[in-house]
């Protein structure tokens, strides 16, 4: 049998669910958005980690596309207005832009190789990698902007660059940016060559604002801090966050939180394993995590691939019945399904004593209407059945969906039916 860690005893507190913004008349609240937004523009993923660990938009500029797929790179791509940042498999990198602004210029004087023994000025400094010197104004805002890492190597000397219809700038070349000196206000100033490379390369249609994302759905839990279980429950909500669903794809629970193992930073936690609770099992308390994935994707109306509730029933979920996932390596997994037409972004945070999952996207005017659950108690089975319509914008009958869960009691139980209030609201 397949072990399936799970949160248990540790859990006090309710399941607090929202549904589908159409549904309800207040707001959701939910984890923070795990996105930067500006200007109509999202920068997720690991563009998002990338920017927010060198300086966040003061660094880059503005957004002034989305992620767009190169074809020249066959590499996805995200302009800014002073970069373009490039996912790789080895990661994220900087266009070289500078380096691209002066193809075919390296005969010019100021672009031409100089050797160590150039003569420096006061305060200059050969830079071998690329030699040029590098110094003065142009030295200063290198050295507390990012430099090499964002920068680069300077590919120039400084000179006067001559600018249409006015008179020459002071300027310098580095692999990845070009630096203007104004000497009216005394200060140096980054090139847009970010925006200067996405005017040649993306069309106008893909340079319009796509929308602000908003929280969809969102699902929260109350658990007490400290102990094993607990802490796995926190690293794994740590690891979904963030994680991008493209439109008509599906999201992995197990593959995006990655290795389930106490090299990965989990710890020993309680666990259900062939309808027991057992104490020891590296992981134990994942399961929280999926489970709250699992109710805001349901609640939010989006389809569900696969999903496995637990074998035995469990008090700790017991305000919302039905709507447990179970998770556990190789398998089971929890997949979901993104068919809002717009990219899908998941946020989970965890702390204190509290955890939640909040979906965002571009609302699509869908309506979600959750029946209350049935529950059938017979001998020592409880068997749960949870329903709900998905209605578009048009109120047309999306989907219709009525899903039975079985679950092991702790002892037998005399026949029971019973249906209760709907969970959260």
């Amino acid at each position: 049998m397949r072990r399936v860690p799970i949160l248990l005893c540790v859990l006090v507190g309710a399941m607090l669910l929202a549904p589908a913004a159409p549904a309800v008349a207040a707001p959701i609240t939910g984890a923070p958005a795990p996105f930067l937004e500006s200007g109509g523009f999202v920068v997720a993923g690991p563009f998002y980690t990338f920017t927010m660990a060198h300086g966040g938009l003061e660094a880059l500029g503005q957004p002034i596309t989305g992620e767009l797929h190169d074809a020249e790179l066959g590499v996805p791509v995200q302009y800014f207005t002073y970069a373009r940042l490039e996912r790789h498999l080895d990661g994220i990198r900087l266009t070289r832009l500078g380096s691209r602004a002066v193809a075919g210029r390296e005969s010019e004087p100021a672009f031409q190789w100089r050797g160590p023994d150039t003569a420096l000025e006061g305060g200059r400094r050969y830079v071998p990698e690329s030699g040029h010197t590098l110094g003065g104004a142009f030295g200063w805002y290198h050295a507390q902007h990012g430099a090499v890492a964002l920068l680069g190597h300077p590919i120039s000397e400084e000179f006067a660059e001559p600018r249409p219809g006015g008179t020459p700038i002071l300027v310098q070349y580095f692999e990845r940016a070009r630096l203007e000196y104004d000497p009216e206000v005394h200060t140096v100033r980054r090139a847009p060559l970010g925006a200067w490379l996405a005017a040649q390369l993306v069309p106008p249609e893909l340079r319009a604002p796509a929308g602000t994302p908003q929280p969809l759905a969102s699902a929260t839990l109350t658990y007490r801090p400290g102990l094993g279980s607990s802490h796995n429950l926190e690293l794994a909500a740590a690891r979904l966050h963030g994680a991008v669903v493209e439109p008509g794809q599906q999201l992995a629970f197990l593959g995006s939180i990655g290795p389930i193992s106490a090299a990965a930073g989990y710890r020993p936690g309680q666990a259900v394993v062939d309808g027991q609770i057992v104490e020891g099992e590296v992981g134990g308390g994942i399961c929280s995590v999926a489970t709250l994935l699992y109710r805001a994707a349901w609640v939010g109306g989006l389809p569900v691939v696969e999903r496995r509730g637990h074998s035995r029933w469990l008090t700790a979920f017991a305000d919302a019945p039905g709507l447990d996932a179970a998770v556990a390596l190789p398998g089971p997994d929890l997949r979901i399904h993104n068919d809002t037409g717009a990219r899908l972004f998941v946020a989970a945070v965890a702390g204190g004593g509290r955890a939640t999952v909040t979906l965002w996207g571009l609302p699509d005017g869908r309506r979600v209407e959750l029946a209350p659950p049935l529950m059938v108690t017979q001998g020592g089975t409880l068997t749960v059945t949870t329903a709900r319509t998905v209605r578009g914008a048009s109120e047309a009958l999306q989907r219709l969906e009525r899903v039975t869960t079985r679950y092991r009691l702790a002892g037998p139980s005399p026949v029971r039916i019973t249906r209760v209030g709907r969970p959260g609201w």
